[in-house]
């Protein structure tokens, strides 16, 4: 896995290595039998079946085709509720935080989502969408925007959405590879239209 600026450097020394590869004690051969591949690499299909619902006593979701309710990380901070996981969008995961008090608001929560995005992308972020607000199924108030992201693991992108149900504020984040965002960014959107 590397970011788009390694590649560029890289990609000669990695394609050899890759033509390299035959059985113990084989010649080396070079490259034969190479076709430009039928389908972009990194498409991927949308899965079938119907949607899910994920419940907690303050928060209530839709869950598209595809997507699971998996088992918080440890050492989370205790307002995270849930952890989404994609099983067709490689490594693609969504956060669901619910945050409750009288001091709580937009403004602070998106404070607290930003830093959140910051301490993920430790080497750069930046905006690919502004703050935008929206209306969700339920026209409850929400607010969406678009980050990309320099981790470890190379480009990322992350949806953020908040927004105040009956019982709290819900604060989303996402998380995928920068070649998989449009697909992981549909998907997120349909989470948060759905909070209730």
């Amino acid at each position: 896995i590397l970011n788009d600026t390694t590649l560029k450097t890289m990609r000669g020394t990695l394609e050899k290595s890759f033509y390299s590869i035959r059985n113990v004690g084989q010649a080396v051969t070079g490259p034969r039998g190479i076709t430009a591949a039928s389908k972009d690499i990194l498409e991927v299909k949308r899965p079938a079946g119907a949607s899910t619902t994920f419940e907690h006593e303050h928060l209530s979701l839709t869950i598209p085709p595809g997507w699971v309710s998996s088992e918080i990380p440890k050492g989370v901070e205790k307002e995270i509720i849930g952890w989404l996981t994609s099983d067709y969008i490689p490594g693609a995961t969504i956060m669901v935080a619910c945050y409750r008090g009288i001091t709580r608001n937009f403004s602070n929560i998106r404070i607290g989502g930003l830093r959140t995005i910051a301490a993920s992308y430790p080497k750069g972020q930046k905006s690919l969408k502004d703050k935008t607000k929206i209306k969700t199924e339920q026209g409850k108030k929400a607010l969406y925007e678009l980050w990309q992201g320099v981790s470890d693991a190379g480009l990322m992108q992350s949806p953020m959405g908040i927004v105040k149900t009956k019982h709290c504020w819900a604060l989303m984040i996402g998380y995928a590879s920068d070649s998989f965002g449009p697909q992981l960014e549909e998907d997120f959107r349909k989470v948060l239209n759905s909070a209730r």
